[in-house]
């Protein structure tokens, strides 16, 4: 260690202020998909990462669980910590390793670990001393790169994929706020991480230099990320700051509105730079000359817990992904013009799909959820490269969600906006007192506790699935009771939760 410790070239920098000031653009068009991955109140996804294996990978801080989300939707999840929630698991920063392999860092822990794409973990590292690792990248050597935070720390760390940890003390004062977090890989070669008051640089030799940046009072840096224009991006409190490679910084203050700070960043498909707030579900856009725009996720109207700070990254196929709470969000760019009607339904809801903007004679597909999931409806574009389809709606959480329908030759996009409502199916629906009566639940939030009543009695209860549905894998049963007087009655369902979105009900005849 004193040996590389030695060969590290130092330099401290002074560096010039360009203050830029924020301008808006017309909004990129955009679209949301979520997945629902865990179980809301008790998780919040964090840091999000491609994988070896194109799908994208995430941390849970708060259930320690690693999260596998798949382009056409597919959830999986893997527990890697010995912990006890809310707070005591510290799963924080993930990424693709060189190796085929998903490396996450685990804060409370002090440990990197090393997880196969089959969910097996093959490696757990400790960091030397009081080592608190953050965030962690791939770097051009070959080897991963990682923040270690802990108070006084204040050092960037090297693991190579056979587990040996080298660390490289930063060359600024230690404090409670010098805490280095995120790392990237810079376009000239290096890495560039963030701390609470300064962006630095590592060549994968060990020389750091630093830069001193300007952050507002009681906020702190956020993520970093290579921008398309050879500089690098961050979160700069209420601020996006931009650094050249040689040194020169700038900032980009949020106008009015904007939740701050900016959390993390990440560089999009379309040229411009897509950044998470926190204190409020936002994401933003701003364009290498700084015009801003901002968007709602829809977020299925779930209550979340931790969803504060959530982050952001590049995806495969031109996308860009995030962590929301207990959900997984992909943000796509479309490329072609398609309807649904309607624009809101339930399970089983016949639906009526018109695009336009496809190649002639092109098969269409359109995805009841992410590419690749199972096809909803299916159309070949006519000689304008318009289509019509019909199809139905498949399970899915309660909310706004849309449908993807992709070109097969083109790869054109299409992605139409549908609000799913939450229905209840009981069968049979009409009979005497002592019927049993069966009961089917679909388009509710997630994971969610109900309580069933059949009038004004309790009949039950049920949690529902990761599609918000229940009954076709756990059936819910009920008998009528004698006695019960002729007429109409309502069989409900209703969320344990006071408050929690989504109930529904289903008539029953008495006879």
């Amino acid at each position: 260690m004193a040996n590389i410790r030695r060969k590290r070239k130092i330099v401290r920098i002074t560096v010039a202020l360009l203050v830029s000031f924020p301008a808006f653009s017309a909004a990129q068009q955009i679209a949301f998909q979520e997945y629902a991955v865990s179980v809301p109140l008790v998780s919040s996804l964090y840091a999000v990462a491609v994988g070896p294996d194109g799908a994208i990978w995430g941390t849970d801080p708060i259930n320690g669980h690693i999260n596998r989300v798949t382009t056409a939707g597919d959830v999986s999840s893997y527990s890697v910590a010995h912990c006890v929630p809310p707070f005591g698991c510290g799963n924080f920063g993930i990424a693709g390793g060189p190796d085929g392999a998903v490396w996450f860092t685990n804060w409370s822990q002090g440990v990197i670990g090393r997880m196969t794409t089959a969910g097996v973990i093959t490696g757990v590292y400790h960091v030397p001393g009081d080592g608190l690792p953050w965030g962690i990248t791939a770097g051009p050597d070959g080897a991963l790169w990682f923040c270690e935070e802990s108070s006084g720390g204040n050092q960037i760390g090297r693991i190579t994929t056979a587990g040996r940890i080298t660390m490289f003390h930063v060359p600024y004062p230690a404090s409670e706020v010098s805490q280095p977090q995120w790392i990237t890989v810079g376009p000239d070669g290096a890495l560039w991480f963030s701390e609470n008051d300064y962006v630095g640089r590592i060549t994968t030799r060990g020389a750091i230099t630093v830069y001193p940046v300007t952050v507002t009072a009681n906020e702190s840096l956020g993520g970093i990320t290579a921008g398309p224009d050879g500089a690098l991006w961050f979160g700069a409190g209420s601020a996006v700051g931009r650094i050249t490679t040689s040194g020169v910084v700038s900032y980009y203050p949020l106008p009015s509105g904007y939740n701050v700070p900016v959390t993390s960043i990440a560089a999009g498909p379309d040229g411009a730079l897509w950044f998470t707030e926190g204190a409020g579900a936002s994401i933003s856009r701003i364009t290498t000359a700084g015009s801003f725009s901002q968007y709602q996720p829809p977020l299925f109207g779930k209550v979340f817990f931790g969803g504060y700070g959530f982050m952001i990254t590049a995806g495969p196929g031109g996308t860009l992904w995030f962590a929301a709470g207990s959900a997984m969000g992909e943000i796509v760019f479309p490329t072609a013009n398609m309807s649904v009607n309607p624009t809101f339904g339930y399970y089983g809801t016949s639906l009526a799909f018109n695009g336009s903007g496809f190649t002639p004679g092109e098969t269409v597909n359109i995805y009841g959820a992410g590419i690749g999931s199972p096809v909803v409806a299916s159309a070949i574009a006519d000689s304008s490269g318009s289509i019509t389809a019909t199809g139905l709606t498949p399970q899915a959480c309660n909310g706004g969600r849309v449908f993807l329908a992709t070109g097969q030759t083109s790869g054109k996009l299409g992605a139409p906006s549908f609000g799913m409502g939450a229905s209840l199916i009981a069968t049979p629906n009409t009979g005497p007192p002592g019927t049993t009566v069966t009961i089917q639940g679909y388009g509710f939030s997630q994971f969610l506790a109900l309580n069933l009543a059949f009038g004004n009695d309790a009949v039950g209860g049920v949690t529902t699935s990761r599609h918000g549905s229940f009954g076709r894998m756990s059936t819910v049963t009920f008998t009528i009771p004698v006695g019960t007087p002729p007429g109409t009655y309502w069989i409900t369902a209703n969320p344990s939760i006071k408050g929690y979105p989504a109930a529904a009900s289903a008539s029953f005849v008495v006879q």
